[in-house]
């Protein structure tokens, strides 16, 4: 991406492992995150509802962009 020349290269994410972060900053310029933790097993255990989808949904929704389906 870097090659691009962006203006300001921004990581924004509600939820992540702190390591994750420190692995990552080097590539950015900025990191926006919500909450980390250094006890991070997987991304629902900071929602209270966080249900699965099936591979082939999340490949439509990426492709359709965000709709009611999405903001359910």
């Amino acid at each position: 991406m870097r090659a691009e020349r962006p203006g300001k290269m921004v990581l924004a994410v509600p939820v992540a492992a702190s390591d994750s972060l420190t692995l990552l900053r080097p590539f950015f310029d900025e990191i926006i995150c919500l909450e980390s933790s250094e006890t991070f097993f997987s991304v629902g255990q900071f929602y209270d509802q966080f249900e699965s989808i099936s591979d082939e949904t999340a490949a439509k929704l990426f492709r359709e962009g965000c709709g009611p389906i999405a903001l359910n």
